[in-house]
């Protein structure tokens, strides 16, 4: 079969694009070795490995998984850390809260239960401005448990194409599909267990400053959960303004209200032991009982077919494994960042680089942190991966000057929601794009985007310098 001439300039422009990358890597490898000659030979190995993962999470289409898999897999090479040390990072408390949230979820999404009380909570919405704010509650509720906003995604696709069924109209149908991503996107912030890369970001804030204040899930929920929920009620707003006609905002929503059946035995077991979970969760400091053994044990439980209907193979079905490998890899080059020297030096350089005059104002530090986190989906597609590199190079360095680490991790994840500016910004926006009959188009993502990004701005602001404060999480340690 012959080749077209087209063809061929798009392999040759790809050939290039790949040479000029790895080009860029070798130059940079080398760069860090003639600059970082007070460090051991493992810590700049260290250095090295951490900016090729850089490099391959941000400029490479290659899986994220992989690049921290193979960074880890660099480091032990190299001789930087142990191989006993990456098999521990498996072990990791996080990693195994992880496990059982995702089998947590699956059991969740086997027993249609996610389904039955959509309906029952959208079913007596009068109007439609009333049926977006209740489905925005109703997505934010899906993150208690779930720890990955592509599944919880996937998860909402069905009840997004029952609605669908139930109008004709384009608006709503367009003002559907970017309301369920946005939100799916913007809750995960108010729950420890609401993304992945809360618990990478976590962990990390562990290994690089091990003085920090520590974060559960309640303590999660108090400073977190009040900007996320502003926040999705603020983008069902901007969508409502927007995308739909008042008259049609306020129409009667006769369509949308479906009749339910009462749950069965086993739902109300699973809700039951769902909601138990979720409390001791919460008050895993009153009992000492760790997140991750609390999830186990409810993962365990929920895998008695018997009393759930879901057997434990159904149930580890549901684990996104990439994202646990991917998660323990990131905790890995984190623990050794520290062990090595080589994110203090990381830390030290940044702080060097940083103009001086932006040390005199806790305003402006704040407002640059949040600038990098809000924008940093532009060139770092994952959000796990946003948090494995924003962590080391922003929170370290903060922490040397007297800042609160936690408080600019916290910053950072919460700014990672923010990502609905292009269809390939996050896999939520992406798959209802996929699935929407009308579509949004890239002008919509951009309108809402723009609309959003300054009072995500000023949510993230005045929880930094003002309403954290007065909940104990001082600005400065």
């Amino acid at each position: 079969m012959a080749v077209s001439k087209s063809d061929t300039q798009s392999i040759e422009l790809v050939s290039i694009k790949y040479f000029a990358i790895l080009l860029f890597a070798v130059a940079i490898s080398i760069g860090i070795w003639d600059a970082s000659t007070t460090l051991s030979v493992q810590g700049r190995w260290t250095l090295i490995i951490f900016a090729l993962a850089m490099v391959g999470w941000i400029m490479t289409p290659i899986d994220d998984t992989l690049v921290s898999l193979a960074a880890a897999l660099g480091l032990v090479i190299t001789g930087a850390a142990l191989e006993s040390q990456l098999y521990a990072s498996l072990g990791n408390e996080f990693v195994w809260l992880l496990i059982s949230a995702f089998m947590l979820a699956e059991v969740l999404k086997q027993s249609k239960i996610t389904e039955l009380i959509a309906k029952s909570v959208l079913r007596n919405a009068k109007s439609f401005r009333e049926l977006f704010y209740k489905l925005t509650l109703f997505i934010t509720a899906t993150a208690v448990v779930v720890p990955s906003t592509s599944a919880r995604a996937a998860m909402l696709v069905p009840i997004y194409s029952g609605l669908v069924a139930t109008t004709n109209s384009p608006n709503l149908i367009k003002a559907y599909s970017l309301l369920f991503p946005s939100v799916i996107l913007l809750s995960a912030g108010g729950f420890l267990t609401g993304a992945g890369a809360h618990l990478i970001a976590l962990e990390l804030l562990t290994s690089v400053a091990p003085q920090a204040e520590p974060v559960g899930y309640a303590r999660w929920l108090a400073l977190c959960l009040p900007i996320a929920l502003t926040s999705c009620f603020a983008a069902t707003e901007i969508i409502l303004r927007l995308y739909v006609d008042r008259e049609e905002v306020l129409q009667d929503n006769k369509e949308t209200a479906p009749a339910i059946g009462q749950l069965n035995r086993q739902q109300v077991f699973i809700i039951s032991t769902a909601a138990f979970t979720v409390i001791l969760w919460a008050t895993s400091n009153i009992h000492n009982i760790g997140l991750a053994m609390i999830g186990v044990a409810a993962a365990l439980i929920l895998s008695l077919k018997t009393y759930s209907g879901v057997d434990l193979k159904t149930a580890m079905r549901g684990v996104e494994w990439p994202l646990v490998i991917f998660f323990a890899a990131a905790i890995f080059l984190g623990q050794t960042m520290l062990t090595t020297g080589a994110g203090r030096w990381l830390a030290n350089g940044v702080i060097a680089a940083l103009p001086s005059y932006l040390w005199k104002s806790d305003a402006m530090i704040v407002t640059v942190i949040c600038l990098i986190a809000l924008w940093s989906h532009l060139v770092i597609i994952s959000r796990s991966a946003r948090a494995a590199i924003l962590i080391p190079t922003l929170a370290l360095p903060l922490a040397a000057k007297g800042y609160s680490p936690t408080t600019f991790v916290l910053l950072t994840v919460i700014a990672t929601g923010f990502c609905q500016t292009f269809p390939v910004s996050a896999k939520p926006v992406t798959l209802f794009h996929s699935v929407s009959e009308s579509g949004y188009s890239q002008q919509d993502l951009l309108r809402l985007a723009a609309a959003l990004f300054p009072i995500m701005m000023i949510l993230l602001l005045v929880a930094a310098l003002y309403v954290w404060p007065i909940l104990g999480l001082q600005l400065k340690s």
